[in-house]
C-alpha cells in the first residue's frame, strides 16, 4: 500500500471513530432522558376519585409488572448492550 492510500484509510477510520463517538454521546442522552421519564408509565395514579375497583387493580398490576418492568428492560438492558456494542467497534477502530 501506497503512503497516500495509508493516509486515506487513516482519514476513514477517524471519520468513523468521530461518528461513533458521536453516537455513543447521543445515546447516552437518550438514555438519561429516558431514565427520567419511567415515572410516566404508572401515571396518572389511580385513586378511589378517579378509578377504582378491579379494572383500576388489573390496570396497576399490569403497569408494574408489564408496562413498567418492559420500560426498564429498555433503560437498562436494552442501552447497555447498545452502548457495549458501540464501545466495542470503537475499540476495534
Amino acid at each position: 500500500m501506497s503512503l497516500s492510500s495509508l493516509y486515506a484509510l487513516l482519514r476513514e477510520k477517524e471519520r468513523q471513530l468521530m461518528r461513533l463517538q458521536t453516537c455513543e454521546s447521543q445515546l447516552r442522552q437518550c438514555q438519561s432522558e429516558f431514565f427520567q421519564q419511567e415515572h410516566l408509565c404508572t401515571k396518572p395514579e389511580l385513586t378511589a376519585k378517579t378509578w377504582h375497583g378491579n379494572r383500576a387493580e388489573q390496570l396497576d398490576s399490569l403497569r408494574d409488572s408489564g408496562i413498567l418492568w418492559q420500560y426498564r428492560v429498555i433503560e437498562h438492558v436494552q442501552f447497555d448492550d447498545t452502548l457495549q456494542a458501540l464501545r466495542n467497534k470503537i475499540i476495534q477502530l
